[in-house]
């Protein structure tokens, strides 16, 4: 689930296509294509970006995409080219698994990644030093990988968290971690499949495949927990958030924790609350921390109640990420309103990298003298 309130799935290879059920819309290719729908509406559509296991957003929009041997890539959705890895020219993605030999069917090298997956950034406050960083699974080798985000220009760049050893590595060889996930504590939760194989049958001589019992393990598996080692659990307490009024939501808004704001703003786009227009702009001009104000944004936009005030405003926010939101926000706004294209037009000499690249996409948006 994306902060822009689409659901978006990673392809795997998958061809053929796809509809909602009982939705009247024609289907929609998936041929070497990720998707995003929005539940609320069966909307399906193909998007930029191809991830064979594993994608996701950040609070600001960036989305970044994995495949089994590239697993850190942010989709720019250039022409010709919608995503690139992230990595320092000079890294070339070294592991360092700490588990015995085990017998591999694969002929590639065990020191770089053969089947990353289940990418995905840890956003709360539980583990500070990790906020915002991207985790990525490595079943084959037992590990779990981190990166570092930053902005660098027009796009992210993702450097080591550690080097020469491996924020969470096994020397157990069925500890086969596939997903990481943000708790509702805080916490970092590792899926461990925990299977003896793990790689595909297929690579396997007929000779060898005939003699392994493929599906050991398949009544076990584990979730395992990352936490503080002095932790107090009683600071990480979460509203009952089901049971909360539309108000209560828009206040959660400001929830120092990343889980509780990214609920607090789902639940609030399923409710279709857009009565709650008046006091999210309000929280989107003027909230002091950026990204209660980008997801006060991001709520009004998918509750079609950002209306060219809130935009704006958000236009001429301090922070260059919330500008380049508030671009991508007026993108289909552009052609009906000269206001808004004025005020985008504007940002095409904007400080920030991001704004500018924005401005450039959004341009297809606007009328011809204007773009």
């Amino acid at each position: 689930w994306g902060a822009d309130s689409w659901v978006y799935a990673s392809n795997g290879g998958s061809d053929g296509s796809i509809s909602a059920p009982g939705g009247s819309a024609a289907a929609v290719s998936i041929a070497h294509r990720d998707v995003r729908f929005r539940p609320d509406t069966g909307v399906i559509e193909p998007t930029a970006g191809f991830s064979q296991n594993g994608s996701c957003l950040t609070e600001w929009g960036d989305r970044l995409v994995s495949t089994a041997t590239s697993p850190f890539r942010e989709v720019i959705a250039a022409p010709g080219v919608e995503d690139v890895p992230i990595l320092e020219w000079f890294d070339s993605g070294r592991i360092w698994p700490i588990g015995p030999p085990q017998q591999r069917l694969s002929k590639d090298p065990v020191e770089y990644f053969n089947a990353g997956c289940g990418l995905a950034i840890y956003n709360d406050r539980a583990l500070p030093a990790y906020d915002g960083n991207a985790f990525v699974c490595e079943p084959v080798s037992n590990l779990v990988h981190r990166r570092v985000l930053a902005q660098r220009g027009s796009a992210l760049i993702a450097t080591r968290g550690e080097s020469g050893f491996e924020f969470l590595a096994s020397s157990d060889p069925w500890f086969r971690p596939v997903s990481v996930a943000t708790g509702p504590d805080g916490a970092l939760y590792v899926v461990d499949f925990c299977r003896q194989y793990i790689e595909h049958p297929s690579l396997a001589p007929d000779d060898v495949r005939a003699t392994l019992e493929w599906r050991a393990g398949d009544d076990l598996g584990r979730i395992w927990r990352v936490r503080p080692k002095n932790w107090d659990k009683s600071a990480y307490d979460v509203p009952a958030l089901s049971k909360s009024t539309s108000e209560q939501l828009v206040g959660y808004l400001e929830h120092a924790s990343g889980w509780v704001r990214r609920q607090a703003q789902r639940l609030l786009v399923e409710k279709r609350a857009a009565d709650m227009a008046p006091p999210l702009k309000k929280m989107a001009a003027s909230a002091a921390r950026p990204e209660v104000r980008v997801s006060a944004l991001w709520t009004l936009d998918a509750l079609g109640a950002a209306d060219e005030e809130a935009i704006s405003t958000a236009l001429g926010d301090t922070d260059a990420r919330i500008r380049k939101v508030a671009v991508r926000t007026a993108g289909p706004k552009l052609r009906e309103s000269s206001k808004l294209a004025e005020a985008v037009s504007a940002l095409a000499e904007d400080p920030g990298a991001i704004v500018r690249y924005q401005v450039a996409l959004a341009a297809a948006s606007m009328q011809d003298e204007q773009r």
